[in-house]
């Protein structure tokens, strides 16, 4: 059986202070990011809360980026087991980087599944 869950975009968080995240609203439906200052390492995160022993098969990004020099850098899904300890369970070197509504699709190899 499969489960799809759905996340929505007003989750993103960043501890950068160059990334500007804008919410939904009437006038845009979408969340937005921006760089005051760009560069490599600007992250976005979102917490994924997920049911107990769910597999992740795959991560879809939708997305629109405004400059053809832009690209989405990485999707990751990483499992924060402490507050200083992090371990990369799907790293997805992609770069994304369609300047019309697009899809991203990473496919994750067997399946990401939390411990026991």
């Amino acid at each position: 059986m499969v489960n799809m869950l759905w996340f929505g975009p007003t989750s993103w968080v960043s501890g950068d202070p160059t990334l500007k995240i804008d919410l939904p609203s009437n006038a845009c439906p979408s969340t937005r990011v921006s760089c005051t200052s760009p560069g490599d390492f600007r992250w976005v995160s979102m917490s994924l809360p997920l049911p107990y022993q769910a597999a992740v098969q795959e991560v879809v990004v939708c997305y629109q980026l405004q400059s053809p020099s832009s690209f989405i850098s990485q999707v990751r899904l990483v499992e924060m087991t402490t507050p200083n300890v992090a371990h990369v369970r799907h790293d997805d070197p992609t770069d994304p980087k369609s300047t019309t509504p697009a899809s991203y699709t990473s496919v994750i190899g067997g399946s990401c599944r939390p411990p026991l």
